[in-house]
């Protein structure tokens, strides 16, 4: 479930050894997704239909933005990026990265991570790579948590994730265009609401791996293979592989951005 760079021993010495792979990226053998869209039938678009009509989704939040990274190698230089945000808007970041949980940086009775998370109309699902096809539970639990996921994708295809459910910050000029759209929005509630029309065509099905697993064992058209280069197979892609040399100086860039110092 990781990209190419959280992936740090010799890929060479398992070249030949496999016949299939799982992974996240869709030319995999199995593709092992965090979520994947269900287009709905008519049936269900009727219900889904009366459910969205009895429902705001802007008056069910009482916070802006909030973010969690536990994660701290950053090949997507997303630290940068919330600290660029931050100096406009007014966003609640967590995790181990930030050394402040849910339960400790929220005074509030309800120790619950998804119930504090809720009251935030925005999610900040920044990825930590920009590596193809590589969305993960960030985005899709924020749907699930009827939140605007912001996201910072580069090689992402729309075919994988459900159209307008998201806002993606690198589909503006700059920062000053994303806040004053992402502010419009924050402050519109028939422009937030309308973030979540998407529920009346898809659903998230979610991933069954067992599932697709059994049925390609009993497709006896599927053919035979053996991945000789393992290796160059996971490196054809259009993130860097991340070494133990470039992540300390992430880790460092890191920590001179809490600090308000942006080293280029």
């Amino acid at each position: 479930m990781e990209p190419p760079g959280n992936m740090y021993w010799d890929l060479n010495s398992l070249n030949g050894i496999f016949n299939w792979t799982a992974w996240y990226r869709k030319d995999a053998s199995l593709w092992l997704s965090y979520g994947s869209r269900l287009k709905l039938n008519t049936s269900k678009r009727h219900a889904a239909s009366r459910q969205l009509s009895i429902r705001n989704f802007y008056k069910e939040k009482t916070k802006d933005f909030i973010g969690m990274i536990s994660n701290c190698r950053d090949q997507a230089q997303r630290f940068k990026l919330v600290y660029k945000l931050q100096k406009y808007l007014n966003i609640d970041m967590f995790g181990r990265c930030y050394e402040k949980t849910c339960e400790s940086g929220m005074k509030i009775e309800n120790k619950s991570c998804e119930n504090i998370l809720k009251q935030y109309k925005f999610y900040l699902a920044f990825e930590n790579s920009h590596c193809k096809d590589y969305v993960t539970e960030k985005y899709w639990n924020a749907l699930k948590r009827d939140q605007i996921p912001i996201v910072n994708w580069k090689n992402i295809d729309e075919d994988i994730v459900i159209p307008k459910s998201y806002i993606n910050v690198y589909d503006f000029n700059d920062v000053k265009s994303f806040v004053t759209y992402v502010k419009a929005v924050s402050s519109n509630e028939t422009l937030y609401n309308s973030y979540f029309q998407w529920k009346l065509k898809y659903k998230d099905k979610g991933s069954c791996i067992s599932c697709e697993l059994c049925q390609k064992l009993h497709r006896n058209s599927y053919q035979r293979q053996v991945y000789s280069d393992l290796a160059g197979w996971i490196s054809d892609d259009f993130c860097p592989k991340l070494t133990i040399v470039s992540e300390k100086i992430q880790i460092f860039k890191q920590w001179l951005w809490s600090f308000g110092i942006d080293m280029q």
